[in-house]
């Protein structure tokens, strides 16, 4: 069964998340929140065809990659459901993909915009601004250090601490799981199920400044990169990510002391 969530606060705005990954669902809503949105969440393309047919949003932010129904598949349904309406719906497709020609063909397949992870506040709030019918959105703080990298202290003056320490260790929860099945896939040589996992963790890898990680993950993705080299180094960047994430975590509880 699908996972589904609402986060309300006191805005009007409401705004739809469809990813399959739990840290981009946090951050991506913790960003909305930010800015006055109400978030319905929801980890797949089904789901988000469900919720976005039964209530009108100001906004969808929808994972092109996401398995089984993708974002474009969910754009596919839902603008030919709005045919002969009064509504169409402000649709962005978030991906971590950076092929150049990536943005024209979504929006020729009914996207409004296109957003490339790491998503920046930034960059969020530009795109909630162009494509919807709001005239402003609450400024924040956060818009002042969008241009830095996206390491942890970055993230907690834009979210807060509690925020942010929700973040990693929704990330941390899985990643040992992400670990096991991208060895076993290399090893198997079963390369599009390693380039999916290395997919999935490249973007939080990037947000919370795993450097190491997510530049491997990337070589994974891209296919560039020798079998029996990377195997250890995918355990060496994940054995260090872990620990490097896992020392902040107590640090950051450290000082809440």
């Amino acid at each position: 069964m699908a996972n589904q969530s609402s986060t309300q606060t006191n805005s009007s705005w409401c705004a739809l998340i469809a990813d399959d990954i739990d840290a981009n669902r946090l951050l991506l809503s913790s960003y909305l929140q930010s800015m006055g949105f109400a978030v319905d969440e929801v980890d797949g393309g089904r789901p988000a065809i469900d919720m976005l047919t039964s209530k009108r949003y100001d906004l969808a932010l929808l994972d092109w990659h996401m398995p089984g129904i993708d974002g474009l598949d969910v754009i596919r349904e839902i603008r030919s459901a709005e045919m002969g309406g009064d509504y169409r719906t402000p649709i962005s497709i978030v991906t971590a993909s950076s092929v150049q020609t990536g943005r024209q063909y979504c929006l020729d397949h009914g996207a409004d915009d296109y957003i490339t992870k790491p998503v920046s506040v930034e960059q969020l709030t530009s795109v909630v601004r162009s494509i919807t019918q709001i005239d402003a959105v609450a400024p924040t703080h956060a818009e002042e250090a969008a241009q830095k990298p996206h390491a942890v202290d970055q993230l907690i003056s834009q979210l807060g601490e509690s925020t942010v320490a929700e973040v990693i260790e929704v990330f941390l929860s899985d990643l040992d799981h992400r670990h096991l099945v991208l060895v076993s896939s290399l090893t198997d040589g079963d390369m599009n199920s390693a380039r999916r996992e290395a997919h999935t963790v490249k973007s939080p890898g990037y947000i919370l400044g795993a450097t190491c990680l997510s530049e491997l993950c990337e070589s994974i993705e891209s296919g560039s990169f020798d079998t029996e080299l990377i195997l250890g180094q995918v355990t060496e960047c994940f054995a260090e990510t872990r620990k490097t994430l896992e020392k902040r975590l107590t640090d950051m509880k450290r000082v809440k002391l």
